[in-house]
């Protein structure tokens, strides 16, 4: 399988009261305040029948990451368009953060360097390869997300049972 698509319906119970827009952007602003790790002044949050769309800037892909999983989290948010951007800080080169990348990975007890190809173009991380369970998949694409200097991630791994 390489790609899930998901036409899943959300249907709350009816003794759960689903947040509106407005408090679904507070909650998500309140959460986003008490994480030490986000600058929450510099992202634009706007709410439109439980879809997000998130703006503005982070230095790091990881707080992207965070951020998307924070509004997640939040009961009657259906979708979370994110368009934040990644402003590095510093420049890195791509061959530092391949190496990284391929480091961190000799350092897991899950994930053999072998398995999993690694390109850096400009900060952009590609991963491919095949693994045998999504344990691996995940790791490695959670390892890549925390890597200094990466802009985006694109996850081409296949998890291939054996």
């Amino acid at each position: 399988m390489k790609k899930i698509k998901n036409d899943l319906l959300i249907k709350y119970d009816e003794s759960i009261r689903i947040p509106n827009d407005t408090e679904i952007k507070a909650l998500l602003k309140k959460t986003l305040d008490y994480d030490h790790r986000i600058n929450a002044n510099e992202i634009d949050i706007k709410v439109v029948n439980g879809t997000i769309w998130l703006q503005g800037t982070v230095n790091a892909f990881w707080k992207k990451d965070i951020i998307e999983k924070h509004a997640l989290r939040i009961p009657g948010v259906e979708d979370v368009i994110d368009n934040l951007t990644v402003k590095l800080s510093r420049g890195y080169s791509d061959d530092d953060i391949k190496d990284e990348i391929i480091n961190a990975f000799k350092r897991n007890a899950v994930i053999s360097e072998d398995q999993i190809n690694v390109i850096v173009d400009k900060g952009k991380v590609t991963l491919s390869g095949t693994v045998t369970d999504y344990v691996i998949k995940s790791t490695a694409k959670d390892l890549a997300i925390y890597t200094p200097g990466i802009t985006k991630v694109i996850d081409n791994i296949i998890v291939r049972h054996t």
